[in-house]
């Protein structure tokens, strides 16, 4: 049961004052009969109570208004009354039915009550009120279920609107539900989450809260995860309201905008009578945001009594003229002013076609209005004495036959026309497509591209990341691209239903087959490294004692330099002899570029898989099996820096983090005039537009930005910039969580939601354009002076390698809880939650069920969860793996017990990879076990002839591994799965038999033998190596008749 708010007389007072207050004009308390009528004028309207809707934990009382010839899939707008109203007061206010009854819609109004809020508000600063499945906002959607349940709503034309406490619950219901909402109207509103307290309430109306755009959107985006389109809103505020403060109407528009990812400058402002409208557009053209600031109106709604086609309304206590409804406004914002049709038009859900025979099919038929529909199934003239239709019409035919429906709809002033469609009957498809890759399983010296097809018509599904795929996975619908080692699986539903079996195609990619040789210690130049459409030059330092899995880091010098003279300055040899990493170091060339700076500006060499980027990539890939591919880093001075943000950008999936020195946004430019405008950080962009540059991925690479602060070639305002374009990639906002001095340099740190670090800043005191260094012979020392490297008692790439997490300090590993789901649960799709924090940050969690060692799937950003789809009963172990940059791995797992799906009764079967039978010498067999669920079934087997079951000496078999066998053995095979079910015992039997067929002894006087083997003692295989032998043994093999010493050598 919900509490009643206590609040002080001022509380109430300033509640009143906030929430709409007063009940206004004839107001009157709803009756709990089914139907009320209010009247407005000589506009009445009678609200039909809805008395059962759901759970209701909200405790909220629905109320509808269904206007007469309703056509099918009309729109629906909910509409949220203030404090003190009612359902009523606020359908006689507004007069949304009005419009309902022209422009053919629904309407619900929804209605709280004094025990829930003693004013009746709607508790929009109450957690368990504003969260999605909880409390008022479900009651809210589960209103809106049951006008899709009783009538045909277009699901896609759902809208909500209110005012003051109901306006801020409009809020609430677009950021929870934006997958229920196509758009939102808010009279005199505040922004979602402004507040979780009472409090916090009173602070946000007035004088209202002040937060970034970015802070704004987090609160909305973190309300769901939802990766569709957001609503759209129209925002309706006094411009003398003191009550809500004008304050929180701009700050709407600061998180409306943030979340549809435009900026918070108006494209169009204009004028409806003496009120300003200003419109915010999305990249595409779209109005996503739309203020209506209303002149000399304090906190009301805003109506325009009147015959006009734009007039309505009702005045009262807050509902004030001014000469614009803002119910008509918000309904054309919403696009429901079109004028219905008049024409009946009745469709069917079954196109004339082709099905199977013997299997019914069900036909749903509507009208677009009010009317009833009359259809025969034998092929004459329906008529008014035809059969009525009240439910989806089944019909069936055996194998070539062929039914016609016809049908027509009348209503009580129109009649539509007579329509046929004809359903042919065939034979049963029971054939599953056949789907084909283009390029089998194999190792490629480049980037790939694979085109699936069907012999049929088929929807493919397919994954990259080793995981079996379901009708939830990928789409196929163009060729993928591969541009590193993946395992691709794939299969086909047809039409009729019929799935092919998943296929798998494994494709290594080996660029330059790694066939280059290295030499540890020395920096040496890389002649052949796959594509160069860059023209670039590559050089690599390998330090001795290198592992066989080593990070790697790609150094890019600056404009005039070369790699020889920043491996000088930086040092990165110096660390990688440390350490233990690659270093690759890229170089430009004057005829690329006549001062050897790297083109980050060219469109054609800062795009994936094009110019100097493709080649960079490449240079890493020439490492392909010799490095750790979750530990590649980047970093670059000035235009080399430049390149670093178009390496992380164009390859987030390659490149972990970046350390720029003296750098600049990317794509700031993409002309060398351009280029010259960034330098001087002079492009104007908003934190959203900087972040919208970088192309969406999953993987997001962390930065770190060294400056100095009298850099005036690239003007310290880029780094600035740096820090909006990146902590936006991260979702996060430009304030720093930290901030310490570092031999007397700023260093400031941002984290994302999870505490991770993903953006960190150096600015350099008193430093022009170049890196700094710290020459010395302490453990954060190195560097050497040059041109373009100073000594400020701050070694750059030593700081960038403790960013990067390859300084070794870090042997901690993660911190990893699996949070759902519970120990029970019911067969289905449920979340598997995971919370992992780490001294220095998570990299990745990867999922697995069972023993599969390949991963359910990888989420490399928090909150970690996937979805796991499980149907059979059983138990099943959970096992995640949280992994930091350092290499550090932590393993939890879960057990789980699954109930209420399929029993799994069926068995694992049991392979062995040879039958009994006689082998010369020795055998070797691999075992193998699958299973209907269960990706890998455990192995048991004996040698001993006892039961693998319930034996003592049973052995658990490694997947893959090869049993030999040099003596006549027997074996007995069994497997379990998850579900206990064990396979049936497999026994085989392998006789050993000699290797040798013949043994002969022989002497130098047997001249026959002797001739027969070609011994002689001075020459022949036996005397060259043992010498004169006056007898000796040989053998002749069974297999192939060939005599052979005791050595096994030919003689």
């Amino acid at each position: 049961m919900k509490k009643s708010l206590k609040l002080t007389a001022l509380g109430i007072v300033a509640f009143i004052l906030f929430f709409v207050g007063c009940a206004t004009g004839p107001t009157v308390d709803l009756p709990t009969t089914t139907t009320t009528t209010t009247t407005t004028g000589s506009k009445a309207v009678t609200l039909t109570k809805v008395t059962s809707f759901g759970s209701n934990p909200g405790a909220l009382t629905m109320y509808k208004y269904v206007p007469a010839d309703v056509p099918a899939n009309a729109p629906l707008v909910v509409a949220l009354h203030g404090c003190t109203q009612d359902a009523a007061a606020y359908a006689h206010d507004t007069e949304w039915h009005v419009l309902a009854d022209k422009y053919k819609f629904y309407v619900v109004y929804a209605e709280t009550t004094s025990s829930n809020n003693s004013s009746k508000c709607f508790n929009w600063f109450e957690s368990g009120d504003i969260a999605r499945n909880s409390g008022e906002a479900l009651s809210i959607k589960q209103m809106v279920d049951k006008m899709k349940t009783d009538y045909t709503v277009d699901n896609s034309k759902v809208f909500v609107t209110g005012l003051s406490a109901g306006a801020a619950m409009t809020t609430v219901m677009l950021a929870v539900y934006p997958d229920v909402f196509a758009s939102g109207a808010v009279m005199a509103g505040i922004p979602y989450k402004c507040a979780t307290s009472m409090s916090n309430a009173f602070s946000c109306m007035s004088p209202g809260a002040d937060k970034t755009p970015s802070a704004w959107k987090t609160l909305v985006t973190s309300a769901y995860s939802y990766s569709g389109t957001y609503p759209t809103m129209a925002i309706f505020h006094g411009a003398t309201d003191s009550t809500v403060k004008n304050l929180n109407a701009t700050e709407l528009v600061d998180q409306w905008t943030a979340v549809h990812g435009t900026d918070q400058t108006a494209d169009a402002t204009a004028a409806v009578g003496s009120h300003t409208v200003k419109t915010y557009k999305n990249g595409d053209g779209k109005a996503v945001v739309i203020y209506y600031s209303i002149s000399s109106m304090g906190h009301a709604i805003s109506v325009d009594p009147g015959t006009g086609e734009k007039q309505g309304g009702a005045t009262g206590s807050y509902a004030m003229d001014k000469d614009l409804w803002s119910s008509y406004y918000a309904a054309e914002f919403f696009g429901l002013l079109s004028a219905q049709p008049t024409e009946l038009v009745v469709t069917a859900d079954k196109e004339t076609g082709s099905f199977t025979a013997g299997t019914a099919i069900e036909v749903t038929l509507s009208v677009n209005q009010t009317a009833d529909i009359y259809y025969t199934v034998d092929g004459t003239a329906p008529t008014v004495s035809s059969t009525k239709y009240t439910a989806a019409i089944s019909i069936t035919g055996a194998a070539g036959e062929v039914k016609t429906l016809k049908y027509f709809a009348k209503s009580a002033t129109a009649e539509s026309a007579v329509v046929a469609k004809t359903y042919t009957f065939t034979a049963e498809d029971v054939t599953a497509p056949v789907i084909t890759a283009d390029k089998e399983t194999g190792t490629f010296t480049a980037a790939i591209t694979v085109s699936l097809t069907s012999n049929e018509a088929a929807t493919i599904y397919y994954t990259i990341n080793g995981s079996t795929p379901t009708e939830s996975s990928l789409v196929y619908s163009s060729p993928i691209s591969i541009s590193a080692t993946t395992t691709l699986k794939y299969f086909g539903k047809d039409t009729a239903g019929n799935a092919s079996a998943v296929q798998s195609q494994t494709y290594t990619i080996n660029i330059n087959n790694n066939t280059d040789p290295i030499t540890p210690g020395v920096m040496e130049k890389v002649t052949s490294f796959g594509s160069n459409p860059g023209n670039l030059a590559m050089y690599r330092y390998t330090p001795s004692g290198i592992s066989a899995s080593a990070p790697v880091v790609v150094a890019l010098h600056g404009c005039t330099q070369d790699a020889a003279g920043y491996a000088h300055d930086t040092e990165w040899n110096v660390l990688a002899d440390k350490y233990k990493f690659y270093v690759i170091y890229p170089e430009q060339n004057s005829s690329n570029n006549q001062n050897k700076c790297f083109n980050w500006f060219e469109p054609g060499d800062i795009t994936r898989g094009q110019g100097e980027a493709l080649s960079i990539y490449n240079m890493v890939m020439s490492l392909s099996g010799k490095i750790d591919t979750d530990r590649v880093f980047v970093t670059g001075l000035s235009a080399g820096a430049a390149m670093t943000t178009v390496m992380l950008a164009a390859y987030p999936d390659v490149f972990a983090s970046g350390a720029v020195m003296a750098g600049i946004p990317y794509k700031c430019a993409t002309t060398m005039t351009d280029g010259f405008t960034c330098m001087r950080a002079a492009i104007d962009k908003t934190d959203a537009e900087w972040a919208a540059l970088i192309p969406a991925n999953t993987k997001k690479p962390r930065v770190v930005v060294f400056q100095g602060t009298s850099d005036y070639t690239v003007y310290p305002g880029n780094a600035d910039d740096l820090v909006a374009q990146w902590t936006g990639v991260h979702g996060t906002d430009k304030t720093a969580d930290g901030t310490e001095t570092i031999s007397g340099h700023e260093h400031k740190i941002y984290k994302n939601s999870a505490g991770v670090s993903v953006v960190e800043t150096y600015l350099i005191n008193g430093m022009g354009h170049a890196i700094t260094v710290d020459p010395g012979t302490g453990a954060a020392q190195g560097g050497a002076t040059a041109g373009f490297a100073v000594d400020k008692d701050l070694y750059s790439s030593y700081w960038a390698l403790k960013f990067f997490g390859l300084d070794n300090s870090d042997v901690t590993p993660p911190e990893a809880v699996i949070t759902a789901p519970a120990s029970s649960i019911t067969a289905g799709t449920v979340s598997i939650d995971v919370t992992a924090t780490d001294n220095v940050g998570v990299t990745k969690v990867e999922f697995y069920i069972g023993t599969s060692t390949t991963p359910l799937s990888t989420d490399t950003t928090a909150p970690y969860n996937t979805s796991w789809t499980v149907a059979q009963d059983g138990l099943y172990t959970i096992t995640v793996k949280a992994y930091d940059a350092a290499g550090n791995i932590k393993t939890v797992t879960k057990s789980v017990t699954v109930s209420g799906g399929q029993v799994d009764g069926v068995k694992p079967v049991v392979t062995v990879s040879k039958d009994s039978g006689s082998y010369s010498g020795s055998v070797d067999v691999v075992l193998s076990a699958t299973d209907n669920v269960t990706a890998s079934p455990a192995i048991f087997y004996t040698t001993d002839g006892s039961d693998p079951v319930t034996s003592s000496t049973k052995k658990t078999y490694t997947a893959g591994s090869t049993l030999k066998f040099t003596a006549t053995t027997t074996i007995k095979v069994t497997a379990k799965d998850d579900a206990n079910n064990t396979a049936d015992i497999v026994t085989k039997t392998y006789t050993i038999t000699s290797v040798y067929s013949e043994e002969v002894s022989a002497t130098v006087l047997d001249h026959a033998l002797a001739k027969r083997i070609n011994w002689y003692p001075d020459y022949g295989t036996y005397g060259a190596k043992y010498g004169y032998q006056t007898a000796f043994t040989l053998y002749k093999l069974t297999s192939t008749g060939t005599w052979v010493d005791k050595d096994g050598l030919p003689q």
